[in-house]
């Protein structure tokens, strides 16, 4: 009879218990270096600024990197999310062909609305706002509170930017049929995903924003155990390569 129960608990009860207990994965990117990036400039409102050449050729090897350590992985991601912009969704779409995925894009995933910055270079918002550029360079390198900016006519606030950016990335976490999500944002829609997962996870205090490190192609993995929400960090703005190195 012992020897019956045993069999029961080691063949039903415990693969039970680990498929209770299962993984998901969120690879969180930003995209590849655009013309924006290079002439310092703000989005402008159609958001419609390209990949560079460079940035291009950073997407074939990112591609197939994320391929490899999604097969080396054995994960499942059924679609690659990303922002609604020409910058975001190229990026989007060197991974999507790798894994013969869909892109699914939003416009809640974008960045910041700047108002009557959009479009125009740092050098020309530093004529009209020298204060804001001051804050804005302090703020890049940890040194000062995003929610102390100076107001600047029809720039979206901070509150409605996390408002939209985490009820669409809540949303994407709660599709059940896939156990790796892949999302490609900006600098300011990535920032503020990670600062709220840190609030939601780490205790992160609610009234700081700061600037994590977010390289172009820079990916944060993060391990998320669905039973109990053990959050954890498993590659900080590492580059694909170096993700494929994590897991060798």
């Amino acid at each position: 009879i012992l020897y019956i129960i045993l069999k029961i608990y080691y063949n039903i009860c415990i693969p039970y218990l680990k498929r209770g207990v299962k993984m998901k994965h969120i690879l969180l990117l930003r995209h590849l270096e655009s013309t924006k990036n290079l002439n310092s400039q703000f989005s402008s409102s159609e958001s419609k600024e390209s990949l560079t050449e460079y940035g291009k050729s950073e997407g074939v090897i990112l591609g197939k990197n994320i391929a490899q350590f999604i097969q080396a992985m054995h994960l499942s991601p059924k679609r690659i999310y990303c922002a609604d912009s020409k910058r975001a969704f190229g990026t989007a779409e060197f991974i999507a062909n790798t894994l013969s995925l869909p892109i699914v894009a939003s416009k809640n995933l974008c960045s910041s609305s700047l108002g009557i910055m959009q479009g125009k270079t740092e050098n020309e918002v530093r004529q009209l706002y020298p204060l804001f550029i001051k804050q804005l360079e302090l703020y890049r390198v940890g040194l000062y509170n995003s929610y102390e900016f100076e107001e600047i006519e029809g720039r979206e606030s901070k509150e409605t930017l996390e408002k939209r950016i985490m009820s669409e990335i809540d949303n994407i976490l709660e599709i059940k049929d896939e156990d790796t999500k892949i999302i490609v944002l900006h600098r300011s829609s990535l920032n503020c995903t990670l600062i709220n997962l840190a609030r939601r996870f780490y205790r992160f205090s609610t009234d700081f924003w700061p600037s994590p490190a977010t390289s172009y192609g820079g990916i944060y993995w993060i391990e998320l155990k669905e039973k109990n929400d053990e959050f954890s960090f498993k590659g900080l703005n590492v580059s694909s390569s170096k993700l494929l190195e994590i897991i060798h």
